[in-house]
């Protein structure tokens, strides 16, 4: 029998750096993520994807900011990216202020329709 998880204080940090969803977390590998502070303060994103598909593979990839605290202070509009085959992709993104220090960024299949 499972124990229910019980969130406690700490539980409240940001979420893994890059987060694959659904069926593609196979498919994707994650070469490597990094971020660096602009000049005007803001954070710059880039993230080096490999998809192992035989075909294109379109992905949906959206930005959750967090501040020092754990609490989102932005989001970036979903996108959609296509990865081609075992070609590596650098997406990148930005913060539009300087508030944030952590970021997340999910990948989903683009089959997914949430916004």
């Amino acid at each position: 029998m499972q124990q229910a998880h019980h969130p406690r204080k700490e539980d409240s940090s940001p979420p893994p750096p890059v987060v694959v969803h659904g069926d593609i977390d196979q498919s994707i590998t994650v070469q490597s993520h990094s971020m660096e502070r602009l000049e005007d303060g803001r954070i710059a994103l880039h993230v080096l994807l490999v998809s192992d598909k035989r075909r294109d593979l379109p992905v949906i990839i959206q930005t959750t900011w967090f501040d020092e605290r754990g609490a989102v202070v932005e989001s970036s509009q979903p996108r959609t990216v296509v990865l081609p085959s075992a070609t590596p992709v650098v997406v990148d993104d930005a913060t539009s202020s300087s508030r944030p220090t952590a970021y997340t960024m999910s990948i989903r299949p683009s089959s997914d329709t949430r916004r």
